[in-house]
């Protein structure tokens, strides 16, 4: 099976406008909802690499 490591730096969410924030948040959710039905793994926590 295929692994993938999908990271976003600290601040990779600033340069989103406020009045766009409900899209993005949508599109998120239609990610992770698209992942749980491929049956994918979902870890989130802070490295600590720095």
């Amino acid at each position: 099976m295929a692994r993938y490591l999908i990271s976003f730096d600290d601040g990779a969410m600033d340069p989103i406008a406020a009045p766009d924030l409900p899209a993005v948040a949508d599109a998120t959710h239609a990610v992770v909802r698209q992942a749980k039905a491929a049956r994918a793994s979902r870890v989130a926590g802070r490295s600590t690499l720095g």
